[in-house]
């Protein structure tokens, strides 16, 4: 019996001990250097016309660990990849920052918003660091007329086209009918 009891006690013990040096580990997985990066994108809050220019700003910041590598590449979904800075290097806390501009385009009036996307990248022992997913968002606002009245039509240089083909495509069929009823009649 007193040798079930001595089993039963060692047991404890090493379970103790084996939860005590496990717990007393976690702080120190915790601290394992992991390369990581940060995207912040920021950009006006509204669009009003076409040709209008927008300055996107982007900030790439090092939140990991350990010193990461350039060059520091960003990959925006409407701008496309570009290096954003010369620095080759980026230290733990450390941060740069960089500017894009973007042109509104015809069919960026045909949305009451645009939003657009992008992602950083630096590289740690030639592993590539991929950041988080940035977004800004623009939202429309129709330009005002004399008196600061909106104008009814703001988007007339994308309806004009419309109506100049569906009234070439009511003449054509007006004069196919005629030159058909011409022929018939002959």
């Amino acid at each position: 019996m007193e040798k079930h009891y001595i089993l039963r006690i060692t047991a404890a013990i090493i379970v103790i001990l084996l939860l005590f040096a496990f717990l007393s580990v976690q702080p120190v997985l915790a601290q394992l250097p992991v390369p990581a990066l940060s995207l912040v994108k920021s950009a006006p809050a509204t669009y009003s016309f076409i040709g209008q220019e927008i300055v996107y700003t982007y900030k790439v910041q090092n939140i990991g660990l350990e010193t990461l590598s350039g060059p520091f590449m960003i990959t925006d979904d409407k701008l496309g990849t570009f290096q954003c800075g010369t620095a080759t290097s980026l230290a733990p806390s450390a941060s740069i920052s960089c500017t894009k501009t973007y042109t509104i385009q015809p069919g960026d009036l045909s949305y009451s918003s645009i939003t657009n996307k992008a992602t950083a990248t630096g590289t740690d022992s030639g592993n590539v660091v991929t950041s988080n997913e940035a977004s800004a968002t623009l939202t429309f606002i129709a330009p005002k007329g004399v008196g600061g009245e909106v104008e009814p039509i703001t988007r007339i240089g994308i309806i004009l086209p419309w109506i100049g083909l569906a009234l070439a495509l009511v003449l054509a069929s007006g004069l196919g009918i005629r030159v058909a009823r011409r022929h018939r009649a002959n």
